[in-house]
């Protein structure tokens, strides 16, 4: 298994000596290029932010025939993070409306 999913995997577990000071929180994309994550307040540069792989992949739909691609991330999106030490956060997953 990768080290950074490892490590994640450590963090959420009860018994972990990690877990309390692990943080799950949400942040606003304010833009993509370079990726900004604003979250309490503080704007985190992409220096910080570590992407799960899906987030950085295209997404692909057809209509009417043609093939479009966007990206998966747009500015204003929500997001779930988690970070145990409040330098590196983890991108976990887009958060959207039921």
């Amino acid at each position: 298994m990768d080290d950074t999913y490892s490590r994640i995997v450590n963090l959420l577990r009860p018994d972990s000596s990690e877990a309390a000071a692990t943080r799950l929180m949400l942040g606003k994309v304010q833009q993509l290029d370079p990726m900004i994550i604003e979250t309490a307040g503080v704007s985190l540069p992409k220096e910080a932010l570590r992407l799960n792989e899906q987030l950085k992949r295209d997404i692909l739909s057809a209509a009417d025939g043609v093939l479009h691609t966007e990206p998966p991330l747009q500015a204003g999106d929500r997001v779930l993070m988690i970070t145990d030490d409040g330098q590196v956060f983890y991108v976990l997953a887009k958060v959207v409306s039921a």
